[in-house]
């Protein structure tokens, strides 16, 4: 739908990084040479496979760009927002789209069609060459690392229909929590009505004020931060608009009602059974003092909620959490395996907790993802050596399916986790194992928090295999040791990656007149904790474990914000009881390097993305 140039239209093409360096001659007449137009959310830009229809800027709103794979599947590659601009790729090499892009809500656009572009081209060969040049670069750079762009506008409404006076009440609190961040404007039906005149909020899409209000709240985005849309009350128009005006909703309802009444969730009411699939995010606000979320996999799976989280009344630090998830701030913390070794994630995460360093979302591999589920349980980093302080014990048995029984790892993941689900942390989770069955990668974000621990620690040979869901899984870490793809694969924000895997495992060396005798093995193995002179079968099949995934391990290193290798490599990868070593090594080693650390957690901060590449 075509529409006029924005007022500003100049001074938004004039801060896109590959238009900035054009003189202002050239400058003008790109402005001149762009179509305006107004593309309703939900609406598809262009498809995947498509011919090339030019360049398009985003002046307001917000786009979605989506790889779609045979399967139907499709994966999420980035969100653009003002300022951004998608389809340059297919302009400047005439190859149909690589992706399919959609309006999240309604969105503003400007379009450079390829006549126009080689016009251009013509009237201005140096300065256009130069565009070329510097797209082409910053090209290279965004396939190194993409960023998605940050949200601005957030939509709060009630999940049920009978609550509006409980998520207004969240949506205060959630403004106040915003403005810690950043200029934030709350709008209500009254307010709007306050700034727009009488009837503003219950004008539908019909009416010739609506393009009005649109274009005035479209503005709005430019003087703040975050626009916060409160819906908790106010007729099907005004939702309906905040809808249509949200890069992100936010649904709100009280944990137990949720529980007791989930037949009357507002799941079938128009508004949000119109709204565009992948925006819509649970908050369950649970009361004061609750232990641990219950029976969260209910209303997850009667709604297409690509997120939840869980609050409880009167704690800020929960509404904080909830903030940085939703502006892309969230910290994400990654822990490999490594045995024994990796009770150095302890000491390095009491040292992060003490500097104040929030962790939002938590993975892990193999022995982190033990460290990984305790601390999404909500216990407190200087808890953790309590828990894990005589836990971690050997039982032999007849080697037919591995060394291990199993039975004291399965008693000590009980112990630790009991029935909790994985949906009812209090802390977005994620650990890997792998399939022998299928012979892939497995990422656990739902179900038994205790059988998916147990299979990522199951190493092959080790432990036995875990059965489910018709596969053998066995620990991640041969595949993937350091999972910071995955945490990147669940939302923006920094990712503090600790890898306690050696890269050399002195154990390992062969004496110089080669390998002892078979006795001296056996005798090596029953040794405290397999300590010996010499390899023996348990660090032999722990270190092929690791073979594998050493080379993608190294690359993803590069993938994260901060990482962290303490120096633990003298400790054996058995010695269990070497627990209180371990931790206060590694937390002394993390407290030395805490200042460099935080200094480049805040110099690694992602630029604003301005783009896609489709």
């Amino acid at each position: 739908m075509p529409t006029a140039p924005p007022a500003d239209a100049r001074d938004l093409l004039a801060s896109i990084r590959f238009l900035r360096d054009l003189d202002a001659e050239t400058l003008s007449d790109v402005a001149q040479a762009i179509e305006w137009l107004m593309l309703p959310g939900g609406e598809t830009l262009f498809r995947q496979g498509g011919r090339s229809e030019g360049l398009f800027v985003v002046a307001s709103g917000r786009l979605r760009v989506v790889l779609e794979s045979e399967g139907g599947s499709a994966e999420v590659l980035a969100e653009v927002a003002r300022g951004g601009h998608v389809g340059e790729l297919s302009l400047l090499t005439g190859s149909p789209h690589s992706a399919t892009v959609v309006a999240l809500r309604d969105t503003e656009l400007g379009r450079l069609g390829r006549e126009d572009f080689e016009r251009l081209l013509e009237r201005h060969p140096r300065a256009m060459l130069g565009l070329v040049h510097t797209l082409a670069a910053w090209l290279e750079q965004r396939h190194r690392r993409h960023a998605s762009s940050r949200p601005a506008t957030i939509a709060v409404l009630p999940l049920l229909s009978d609550d509006p006076s409980f998520a207004r009440a969240f949506a205060l609190e959630l403004e106040r929590a915003f403005a810690a961040g950043g200029t934030t404007l709350r709008l209500s039906p009254e307010e709007l009505e306050r700034r727009m005149g009488s009837g503003a909020h219950a004008v539908p899409e019909n009416d010739t004020r609506h393009g009005t209000i649109t274009r005035w709240l479209n503005e709005q985005e430019l003087q703040y931060r975050y626009v916060l849309y409160d819906a908790s009350e106010g007729p099907p128009p005004w939702t309906q608009r905040c809808l249509r005006q949200a890069d992100r909703v936010l649904v709100v309802a009280r944990a137990g009602r949720v529980a007791r009444q989930r037949r009357t969730l507002v799941g079938v009411h128009q508004p949000l059974a119109g709204s565009e699939r992948g925006r819509l995010e649970l908050v369950l606000v649970h009361p004061a003092g609750t232990a641990l979320p219950r029976d969260t996999s209910g209303p997850l799976a009667m709604h297409p909620f690509v997120a939840h989280y869980h609050v409880r009344e009167g704690v800020a630090a929960d509404i904080h959490r909830v903030v940085r998830h939703v502006s892309g701030d969230a910290v994400g913390l990654v822990l490999s395996g490594g045995g024994a070794r990796a009770f150095a994630h302890i000491g390095v995460a009491m040292a992060l907790e003490e500097a104040g360093i929030p962790i939002d979302r938590v993975g892990g591999v193999s022995v982190g993802s033990v460290m990984a589920g305790q601390l999404a349980l909500g216990h407190p980093a200087s808890r953790l050596a309590e828990l894990n302080r005589g836990r971690w014990r050997m039982d032999y048995t007849v080697p037919l399916l591995a060394l291990l029984a199993g039975r004291r790892a399965a008693e000590a993941t009980y112990a630790w986790f009991g029935d909790q689900q994985i949906e009812d942390l209090w802390l977005p989770f994620f650990c890997v194992s792998v399939s022998l069955t299928s012979s892939r990668l497995m990422v656990h974000r739902d179900g038994s928090l205790q059988q998916a621990v147990l299979a990522s620690t199951a190493i092959p040979g080790v432990l036995p295999p875990i059965a489910s869901n018709g596969q053998l899984l066995v620990d991640g870490a041969l595949l993937n040791n350091l999972p910071v793809d995955v945490m990147r694969s669940l939302g923006s924000g920094p990712v503090i990656a600790i890898d306690c895997s050696s890269a050399v495992d002195a154990s390992l060396r062969p004496a110089a007149d080669g390998l002892p005798s078979r006795w001296r093995l056996l005798l090596n193995l029953f040794r405290r904790s397999g300590q010996g002179p010499a390899p023996n079968i348990l660090r032999i099949l722990q270190r092929s474990t690791l073979v594998p995934s050493a080379g993608l391990s190294k690359r993803l290193r590069a993938e994260s914000d901060l990482y962290i290798a303490p120096p633990v490599g003298g400790f054996d990868f058995f010695d269990f009881k070497a627990l209180d070593r371990i931790v206060e090594h590694s937390y002394r080693y993390a407290v030395e390097h805490l200042p460099e650390w935080k200094a480049q957690l805040r110099s690694g901060a992602p630029p604003e993305d301005d783009g896609a590449t489709p």
